[in-house]
């Protein structure tokens, strides 16, 4: 059990009642003082309007359209820091919906943020295929 918080210490409690003091990592408590400064400063906007709420053609759309929008909205969004990851090759039309569709519409602040398409929509492994 949390007693007290002091600059670099943690005072807890263990099961027998006594108190015990960790040590923690000067840098460590460092850095969750600086994101919890910056978290308070930044206002969280989508991140459709992060970018200035730009056009965007719906789907379906041809090919050199496609790959031409795509590139586009990735440019923006990587103008603004804003990186889409996807650890798995899918088509571009996909990977332009998950953008319009599903990244637009989440919360950012004004730090670098990156969207995990597996995140989104994890991958299932058959436990049998885990068993060989």
């Amino acid at each position: 059990m949390l007693k007290s918080v002091k600059d670099d210490e943690f005072v807890i409690e263990n099961d027998l009642g006594d108190l015990e003091e960790i040590e923690e990592d000067g840098e460590f408590i460092k850095q969750v003082k600086e994101f919890e400064k910056q978290h308070k400063k930044g206002k969280l906007v989508k991140v459709f309007s992060a970018l200035g709420k730009p056009e965007f053609k719906k789907l379906p759309l041809e090919q050199e359209v496609l790959k031409e929008e795509y590139s586009r909205l990735i440019g923006l969004l990587d103008s603004k820091k804003i990186f889409v990851h996807f650890q798995n090759e899918y088509p571009k039309e996909e990977k332009y919906r998950f953008i319009i569709e599903e990244v637009f519409n989440q919360d950012v602040g004004n730090e670098k943020t990156t969207f995990v398409y597996e995140d989104f929509h994890p991958e299932f492994i058959d436990d049998e295929e885990d068993e060989e």
